[in-house]
């Protein structure tokens, strides 16, 4: 029971989180478009959810560690501290073997480069590619994510 009530809970707050995004880039003269877009993300929601109940522990796990990677790709300081009080290790790594503190430092999201440190996740790490942190900062010009590293 409990792993569906994570499930269903991370699959909303994903799902919300998403909506917002969304949303603040509509202007006030869309609101037929904004309101179509309401109604298909609440059909999406559905589905998502009763998707989400009925998968494995090792799925939902998964998905957790694909959310956490994309909300340092997004700079989302709030999803990825509520990731985190899920027991989402910080050092977990994608297909490319990225962490979330190479996306985070990538895309220069300081803050969470500075949480993700913290939480003491090494600097001497690379990707399939042989990056570093350090280095994907200084490549795509994040000057302060770099100064951290």
């Amino acid at each position: 029971m409990r792993s569906l009530q994570t499930a269903v809970g991370l699959a909303l707050f994903y799902l919300i989180c998403l909506g917002c995004q969304g949303s603040r880039t509509s202007s006030a003269n869309d609101s037929p478009t904004i309101l179509q877009h309401l109604q298909d993300w609440i059909l999406e929601s559905r589905r998502t959810v009763q998707h989400w109940a009925a998968a494995s522990r090792q799925d939902l796990e998964h998905w957790a560690y694909e959310i956490f990677l994309d909300s340092a790709k997004t700079g989302s300081l709030f999803l990825t501290k509520s990731l985190l009080t899920l027991d989402i290790s910080p050092h977990i790594r994608d297909g490319e073997q990225s962490t979330a503190l190479m996306y985070a430092a990538l895309y220069g999201h300081s803050d969470l480069v500075q949480l993700l440190l913290d939480l003491g996740v090494g600097i001497n790490i690379y990707d399939r590619n042989g990056w570093s942190p350090l280095m994907l900062a200084a490549w795509n010009g994040q000057t302060q994510s770099a100064q951290l590293l």
